[in-house]
């Protein structure tokens, strides 16, 4: 076959199908000289490793016989004779002295190199014949020439080119230096040491040799050319999509940021490095790929050396403001890490253009750019004498202003790397985490679109709760990133980067077909799109799964008409994975429905007075709460009770009265067993009973435990606790009390799920009924809220009682809570602040702000935030003093049209959603 530039080979597989056994028997056994006991033997050695040899010989025209003299020339090596070729002349004389000139001339033709990968170098005899098929030169410059070729396939190893590129590399051929360091030299050290580590954007040096003293490395083909040619294009089909470009660009980033430092286990090295010659012709385009090229100015150096060299040559416009001393006849300068960084800045700005704007527009670009220093003319992205580019300052505003909001955070992200301070640029571990943040975005907004679409055209529960699961997903994480950095490690994901963009795909993926059949189909299926959001949502932590469960049943939970939150319980109830949202809506319905009565009607909750025996020997435990004993109906003990008195006025009347048994029967059924969120911590209610001479009504609540085993139970509060254990050897543990922390905070989320207030948290509605014989150590390992005889539906039309003088929880209210401002639900948190912080300091309120000299209640929170919520972070950490801090920082402000109108509801500046992700969040991650 003929090769280029000139002489011809032979194909090794072609030569061995021609020289079957069969064949190379039938010569040998005509060949007198080799007597017949040893034909086989002779056959045997040519058919396991010396088929080129033979054929040569077969070349010189009846010399196959001499085959013998090579056979006898082997010194018993086990090597075969093919795997010696070729021979040097001086050798072939001692073999075959007559022949050897003959032999040495024709042994090239089926000789030609078999490539393979690796980083030794090889030197090629003149005579090589090179297995080039097709051979085109496609660039050039000062190092030398840069072809394109065809390498045979029979003379390459498995897996050294990919068949679907049709064997095709590209060879790039050095111009002969004389300079001990010269480019070639530095590029071939520079790809051997970056080799080790296999990154997909790193150029991947196949092989290199010396031959017909120029220099040949062989590198896989980029069948998109590199990026320079890209821009002068039609945009390319892997790239049709923005977040396919942002993708790219953040692997490409990854490979500046492995240049610049990267440690090589199996070399036991650590290296830093700089590119020094970041452009657009360096950068090729494979598929969906950006692959970092040329590395004949990079420099490598261990890693307790300095990233800075001398600048050389290179990257042309592209070059950082300290290359070179415009003022001081270009003089070179000493640069680094942040001179690349300056460099993929603009490359980043020309992409940018590039994506929104097209190929016209990169070139407008460099024409704004231009700008004269001294005689020469420039497109540099900076102005000299480090000094800012006006027109780029202007082009990138412009950019930022049509732009999406991937597009926005690049350009922040290009402004940061084009700071002309170079200490002010981030270095490439930042800017892959930024640029990989801007990919997941740019994918997330095509999401949004195709979750938009599907919301319009079904009405499936399930899709919804898919979408409303994906809504939640990015909401986390655009929180947990500021919508601006992706940080795994503060993001605690438990896939990489890639994986979750690949989520991301997939997802897109089947929504775009569930879209393509949702009319004709009986009933889509949400299967393939339920496992992919699973996938999504497992790749956070437990804390940040169970914070996007909250999301989504807030945003559900939202509703209040009784009739939508009936034909959602049902979808919900009847939808996979909508059990616990169902049953959530299932109680706030039903609350609804009980403060709906309009009429009077005996509830299957309220009791006979006759029913429950009040105890009245013996001392309180609870503050205007009775004990008590159940009775059956043949009037015996059946249960001991804890009784929550709801006292009222005798002058309320009318529709006010109505509505407060309403609000006490639906108080009662959201509580009792069979209705009562799961993972609210409170006693289950068994009914309520008026008592007209206490003008009051009784809230029976059963205790925990066997029915007639409570006596052996202490009744307590956590007040009472805290005044029981000052001692430090009987305080409870601080893993118990971040426990306890955790499941007031859980359970006052979970009333207002479901649309309720507590309106009285404090110490003494925490109750713990331990065994009489439990350790005080124990005392707080089960807590439950109690206190709900103030509570109400979180309703600004309801009737607001205001603040009672005997409430317990008095010193506990929000500071804005009076008789004319009406309770919000924010104010339980500011309570559940104060009771965090005793808590945290075992020590109650009224004992912390003793001696204080205070105006307001508004002064008492500003003292305990300056003098005692600042102890916390030495007591329980940061998180647990951020939390606290969250809680005492709810208010209420009043818009001016509020007040025209004098309605008393304001603007509240900490939500259900908030309460979840400040305050529950951290408390579910503190652990002693």
């Amino acid at each position: 076959m003929a090769n280029l530039p000139e002489r011809s080979f032979i194909p090794q597989k072609q030569l061995y199908r021609l020289l079957s056994r069969d064949r190379i028997s039938a010569v040998i056994r005509d060949i007198p000289s080799i007597p017949i006991h040893r034909a086989e033997n002779v056959i045997n050695i040519i058919a396991k490793g010396a088929s080129k040899v033979f054929a040569i010989l077969s070349l010189l025209k009846g010399e196959e016989g001499r085959i013998v003299d090579f056979i006898s020339h082997d010194q018993f090596q086990q090597s075969s004779l093919d795997s010696r070729l070729p021979f040097s002349l001086e050798m072939l004389q001692d073999i075959i002295p007559d022949i050897a000139i003959d032999f040495y001339r024709a042994q090239w033709d089926l000789s030609a190199p078999i490539f393979s990968r690796g980083v030794v170098h090889r030197e090629l005899h003149d005579s090589t014949r090179l297995p080039f098929v097709r051979e085109a030169l496609i660039g050039e410059g000062g190092f030398g020439q840069v072809y394109e070729l065809e390498l045979h396939a029979d003379h390459q190893t498995p897996n050294f080119l990919p068949r679907e590129d049709h064997f095709r590399a590209v060879r790039k051929e050095f111009r002969r230096s004389h300079d001990e360091v010269d480019e070639y030299k530095l590029e071939i050290q520079n790809l051997n040491i970056l080799n080790e580590l296999c990154h997909p954007n790193i150029v991947d040096l196949l092989g290199s040799y010396t031959y017909r003293e120029k220099h040949n490395l062989i590198f896989p083909l980029a069948p998109g050319g590199d990026l320079a040619s890209v821009f002068e294009n039609d945009r390319p089909e892997a790239l049709g999509s923005d977040q396919s470009f942002y993708r790219a660009l953040s692997h490409l980033s990854s490979a500046v940021q492995t240049v610049h430092a990267f440690t090589s286990k199996s070399l036991d090295l650590r290296y830093i490095g700089c590119h020094h010659d970041l452009r657009p012709r360096n950068i090729l385009v494979k598929g969906d790929r950006l692959i970092l090229a040329d590395f004949g100015l990079s420099s490598l150096k261990p890693g307790n050396e300095s990233s800075k060299d001398e600048f050389q040559i290179g990257a042309g416009h592209y070059l950082a403001p300290e290359c070179e001393d415009f003022a001081n006849n270009f003089k070179k300068q000493m640069v680094g890490r942040s001179s690349d960084i300056w460099s993929f800045g603009c490359i980043l700005a020309e992409v940018l253009t590039y994506m929104k704007r097209g190929k016209e527009a990169v070139v407008a670009f460099k024409k704004a750019r231009a700008i004269r220093i001294g005689n020469f003319k420039t497109y540099t992205f900076h102005a000299g004498c480090r000094s800012s580019h006006p027109q780029v300052a202007t082009w990138l505003s412009a950019l930022e202003a049509e732009g999406t909001q991937a597009d926005k955070l690049c350009v922040d992200l290009i402004r940061r790397m084009l700071s002309i301070d170079p200490e002010d640029r981030p270095n490439a571990e930042k800017v892959t985490s930024r640029l990989r943040s801007i990919a997941v975005i740019a994918q997330m907004r095509s999401l949004d679109a195709l979750f938009a679409e599907l919301d319009r055209r079904t009405d499936s529960i399930e899709a919804d709760l898919e979408r409303r699961r994906y809504k939640a997903w990015k909401e986390t994480v655009e929180l947990l990133t500021n919508g601006y950095s992706w940080q795994t490690c503060a993001l605690d994901v438990k896939l990489g980067f890639e994986d979750i963009f690949e989520c991301l795909v997939r997802i897109e993926s089947e929504t775009e077909g569930i879209l393509s059949r949702v009319e004709t189909a009986l009933r889509p299926l949400f299967n393939s799109l339920r496992l992919c959001l699973d996938d999504l949502v497992s790749s956070l932590s437990a804390e940040q799964q169970e914070q996007i469960r909250t999301r989504i049943e807030l945003d559900i939970l939202k509703a209040e008409d009784v009739e939508a939150l009936h034909s959602s319980q049902l979808k919900f109830t009847q939808a996979q994975g909508g059990n616990r949202i169902g049953m959530l809506i299932t109680i706030k319905r039903m609350s609804l429905l009980a403060l709906e009565r309009t009429t009077p009607a005996q509830s299957v909750l309220q009791l006979a007075p006759s029913t429950v025996d009040i105890l009245t020997t013996g001392n309180k435990p609870f503050v205007d709460h009775d004990l008590g004993v159940m009775k059956d109906n043949q009037n015996k003990p059946k249960s001991r009770v804890i009784i929550e008195w709801r006292r009222y006025a005798t002058h309320w009347q009318g529709p006010v009265s109505e509505e407060m048994i309403a609000r006490i029967e639906g108080n009662a059924q959201l509580l009792s067993s069979e209705n009562k969120p799961p993972k609210l911590q409170a006693l289950d209610c068994v009914g309520f009973f008026h008592q007209p001479l206490r003008h009051a009504f009784g809230i029976a609540y059963q205790l925990p435990g066997p029915a007639m085993q409570t006596s052996e139970l202490t009744p307590l509060t956590l007040a009472t606790i805290i005044l029981k254990t000052m001692d430090t050897r009987a305080r409870p543990s601080l893993g118990d009390r971040f426990n306890l922390a955790n499941q007031l905070a859980s359970s006052v989320l979970e009333f207002h799920k479901v649309g309720w207030m507590h309106k009285a948290i404090c110490p003494h509605h925490v109750a713990f009924f331990p065994k009489k014989t439990c350790s005080p150590l124990l005392w707080i390992r089960k807590g439950y809220i109690i206190g709900f005889n103030h509570s109400r539906k979180n309703d600004p039309k309801s009737f607001t009682e205001g603040p009672s003088v005997h409430n317990p929880a008095e010193k506990y209210q929000h500071f804005q809570y009076h008789g004319d401002q009406e309770y919000v639900q924010a104010f339980d948190y500011y309570s559940l602040g104060l009771v965090l912080l005793e808590i945290g300091l075992w020590k109650l309120l009224e004992d912390q702000i003793t001696g204080w000299k205070y105006a307001s209640s508004l002064d008492m929170r500003h003292m305990l935030l300056e003098r005692r919520v600042a102890l916390l972070a030495h007591h329980m950490g940061t998180k647990y003093c951020e939390a606290v801090q969250a809680c005492l920082s709810v208010e209420v402000t009043h818009s001016h049209s509020a007040e025209i109108s004098g309605t008393t509801r304001g603007e509240i500046n900490f939500s259900q959603l908030d309460f979840a992700t400040r305050v529950l969040q951290p408390l579910r991650t503190c652990s002693a």
